[in-house]
């Protein structure tokens, strides 16, 4: 008799929307606004994976970026020039609040998680990793059954960061996936 009820209110919960899924891949760029420029852009073009539950309209989930970013060959005193050059890779969680009407899904989050930077100059090479929080917002359009394209904008802060080059950066990412 409890399983029957609790597979009845499992059941029944799932055509609520109570429970859901998505995965999806992301295509974009990384810039840093309000900035005169600097080269490289570590937020050169990126792809990324993520995915995630909702229960109840909050949304649970993981993503990985990994940018290309960029390089560039500079000229050194003493040293003559030498290639440049420095990516980011980034891993973390993402706490959100999920609104679906029709096929539109509108999701404001937050996510957090380590920036690690890799560089080179020359024949040396550094990373670095920084704690990352950002305020972000996801919306994505059913276009054929639990397959969906949408979009992500995340601002990310690096968290006790004194190098003002990288302390924040705007990403824009495109994606598709499925959503169930």
């Amino acid at each position: 008799m409890l399983v029957a009820v609790g597979s009845t209110m499992l059941f029944n919960a799932r055509d609520a929307h109570a429970l859901g899924a998505e995965v999806g891949g992301d295509i974009g760029y990384g810039l840093k606004p309000f900035h005169d420029g600097y080269d490289p852009n570590p937020y050169g073009f990126g792809l990324g994976l993520h995915g995630g539950v909702e229960i109840s309209s909050f949304y649970l989930g993981a993503s990985f970026r990994y940018f290309l970013g960029g390089s560039k060959d500079v000229t050194l005193p003493l040293v003559g020039v030498q290639h440049v050059s420095i990516n980011a890779l980034q891993v973390g969680a993402e706490l959100g609040y999920q609104v679906t009407i029709g096929p539109v899904t509108l999701r404001p989050y937050v996510w957090g998680g380590p920036t690690i930077y890799t560089g080179t100059l020359g024949s040396a090479s550094t990373s670095s990793t920084h704690v990352t929080l950002a305020p972000a917002g996801h919306v994505h359009v059913k276009v054929f059954g639990p397959a969906f394209v949408g979009a992500d904008v995340r601002y990310n802060f690096l968290i006790g960061n004194k190098d003002d080059d990288f302390t924040t950066q705007l990403t824009i990412m495109g994606s598709l996936g499925v959503a169930f």
